[in-house]
């Protein structure tokens, strides 16, 4: 029998959503891990070439990032976002998604600093992202 190969799947982004966001405040440990509340603040952009009602979106005040670092350092997230088309027309966006922080964190433990509340340089992790735009 042949061996098949799934085909790979050719992905080509279709916007460009930029938030600015407020400094984290750490909940605390739920029992399931951290929790920390990130606000976004009015003013993020969507910028869109593919979706012409999508270009130009403007953030709005209300949407949130919510984190839960478990004991190994997974990052669960759940973030909400409301923005307003320049059709008039509101637009919630809900993502989540995991990241993980590499074992070639440099320096202290990753996993110790995220659980102490700290932040870690988000460039230096791998995150997925899963359920963008329900």
């Amino acid at each position: 029998m042949p061996e098949w190969t799934p085909p790979i799947p050719r992905l080509e982004p279709i916007f460009l959503l930029s938030c600015p966001v407020e400094q984290p405040h750490v909940v605390g440990d739920s029992g399931e891990g951290l929790r920390k509340i990130v606000p976004i603040t009015p003013g993020g952009r969507i910028n869109s070439t593919t979706i012409p009602a999508l270009d130009g979106a403007v953030g709005m005040s209300g949407g949130s990032d919510y984190l839960r670092i478990d004991q190994f350092g997974k990052t669960r997230l759940d973030a909400r976002y409301f923005f307003r088309l320049r059709s008039g027309h509101n637009l919630y966006i809900q993502s989540s998604g995991v990241r993980f922080v590499p074992k070639s964190y440099p320096g202290q433990s990753a996993q110790d600093r995220l659980l102490a509340g700290e932040d870690i340089d988000p460039n230096l992790l791998f995150p997925t992202q899963t359920d963008f735009g329900k």
